[in-house]
C-alpha cells in the first residue's frame, strides 16, 4: 500500500499559510502543463506565457485557492477550469480590443467547464511533463539507462545500440529494460504526489494509464 508523505495538497496547505517555497512548488509543478496546453490550443507563445502567469495570479486573488480540497476533486481539474477561462477572456479582450473596446477584468465566478476535449488534451500535457520529468532524472541518476532508453525509442537496431553503447546485445536489452521499469516506478510515484489518499491514486493510475504505460514493477 503506497503512502503519501508529500503530495500537492500539503504543498497547497503550507503555501496557503504563507510558504513561498511551497507555492513555488505548486507554479513549478504545474506551469509547464498549462503552457503546452495552451501552445496546442493554438496560442502564441507570448500569449502562452501571458495566460499561464495570469493563472497563478488568479488563484492568488481569488478565493479558489483557499477553497481547494481533495473532497471537491483533483487540484489538476481546478487548475485547468482557471486556465481555460483565462484563455476565453483573454480571446474576448482581443477580440473587443480590435473593435475598440476596453477590457474588462477576468471573471472566475461561474467558471465555464471545460470541454471534454480540452480535458483530455490537458491531462496529455500533463503526463507528457511527468514523463519528461522522469526521463530528466533518469538522466541524472543512471545516464547508461537514459541512452540506451534514447536510442531504443530513436527505434535504432539492436546492433547499432550494442556499438554505439559499447555492449553486448544482452546487456543493451537489460538496460533498456531497467530504464523503462525505473520509468514506470518514477511516473507511479510522481502520480501519487498528486493524490491525497490510496484510493485516488489507484483511480489515477488507471485513468492515466490511457496515455502512458504505468504497469510494471
Amino acid at each position: 500500500m503506497p503512502t503519501f508523505p508529500s503530495t500537492i495538497w500539503q504543498d497547497l496547505d503550507r503555501a496557503r499559510n504563507g510558504e513561498a517555497a511551497a507555492w513555488t512548488a505548486v507554479v513549478n509543478r504545474y506551469r509547464p502543463a498549462i503552457h503546452s496546453f495552451l501552445r496546442s490550443a493554438g496560442r502564441s507563445e507570448a500569449d502562452a506565457e501571458d495566460i499561464a502567469q495570469d493563472v497563478f495570479l488568479q488563484m492568488v486573488r481569488s478565493s479558489l485557492l483557499e477553497g481547494a480540497h481533495p473532497r471537491r476533486g483533483k487540484f489538476r481539474s481546478l487548475v485547468l477550469a482557471i486556465t481555460t477561462n483565462v484563455m476565453r477572456h483573454k480571446l474576448r479582450d482581443d477580440r473587443a480590443e480590435k473593435r475598440g473596446g476596453g477590457k474588462k477584468p477576468v471573471s472566475l465566478e461561474g467558471q465555464d467547464v471545460p470541454a471534454p476535449e480540452e480535458e483530455e488534451s490537458f491531462d496529455r500535457e500533463w503526463v507528457k511533463r511527468l514523463v519528461a520529468s522522469a526521463l530528466e532524472e533518469l538522466a541524472k541518476r543512471r545516464p547508461s539507462y537514459h541512452e540506451a532508453l534514447r536510442l531504443s525509442l530513436e527505434n535504432q537496431s539492436q546492433a547499432q545500440m550494442a556499438q554505439t553503447l559499447h555492449k553486448s546485445a544482452a546487456q543493451v536489452n537489460n538496460h533498456v529494460h531497467r530504464a523503462r521499469m525505473w520509468v514506470r516506478r518514477r511516473l507511479r510515484a510522481l502520480v501519487r504526489e498528486s493524490c491525497a489518499d490510496a484510493e485516488t491514486y489507484r483511480e489515477e493510475l488507471a485513468y492515466l494509464g490511457k496515455y502512458v504505460d504505468l504497469d510494471g514493477e
